[in-house]
């Protein structure tokens, strides 16, 4: 069932009416909205406005305005508000109809990735951040990371909250990896891997498993790559490891 435009529009003007009137969080939650109505009113059960009701129950004990302040607060107390910041609202406010209105204190905790990406037990380190000789290709390049040397199938963790970014396969490269966004400055990267345990999109919280270590790509046995960025630059994870 698809639903009319004139249908889509008393949704988006019923949203805003709501407290939604920042365009961007509220066409996000639109969308999300109108297919909660589509799937209510396939099969003919349901009429529009009976679909639209039942739809809204998931949202009905949230503050919309309330939200949107709040979501806006965090962002202005980081930096000015950038169109970056506009489409991490829009991830927040998906992330908070997800997991609960507590996830958006979550959020405002946002922190540098501190955690170890493995468990204390695996803390091998074969490689190191900074200039190496390249084990395959035999010349001396920067090592953008860390390599943790783990038996494949090890559990990898999120080294602190926030909304996984990129997942993609490179065969001559990281393998199989994934990119978690934690803030404006600060991402983490795991490669390698073996298996993934999340998608784009998704928020994780530190400590989560996201994936299990393998043998992907270009690599020589069984490890984790690591690498954290800082303004889009790469780091020495050491420098961020507390526990």
């Amino acid at each position: 069932m698809i639903l009319t435009e004139q249908q889509i529009d008393f949704i988006d003007e019923d949203l805003e009416n709501r407290g939604l009137t920042l365009n961007e969080l509220r066409l996000e939650l639109l969308d999300h909205v109108c297919c909660l109505v589509e799937n209510e009113m396939s099969g003919g059960k349901y009429t529009f406005d009976e679909a639209y009701s039942r739809a809204l129950i998931a949202f009905e004990d949230y503050n919309f305005e309330q939200i949107q302040g709040t979501i806006i607060t965090i962002l202005i107390s980081k930096s000015s508000i950038s169109m970056k910041k506009i489409v991490l609202m829009t991830s927040m406010l998906l992330v908070m109809l997800i997991y609960g209105a507590s996830a958006i204190e979550q959020i405002a905790k946002l922190e540098p990735p501190s955690r170890l990406p493995v468990e204390n037990g695996n803390m091998l380190i074969s490689s190191g951040f900074g200039m190496r000789t390249h084990p395959i290709k035999k010349v001396k390049i920067m090592h953008r990371g860390v390599d943790f040397r783990v038996p494949k199938g090890t559990p990898i963790y999120a080294t602190s909250n926030g909304t996984v970014e990129v997942i993609a396969y490179h065969k001559k490269g990281h393998g199989k990896f994934i990119k978690i966004k934690h803030d404006e400055n600060y991402q983490s990267l795991y490669a390698n891997l073996s298996k993934y345990e999340v998608k784009e999109g998704d928020f994780v919280k530190k400590g989560d498993i996201i994936g299990y270590s393998g043998n992907t790509g270009a690599s020589t046995g069984p490890h984790l790559h690591y690498e954290v960025y800082k303004d889009g630059k790469v780091v020495n994870p050491k420098d961020f490891f507390s526990e």
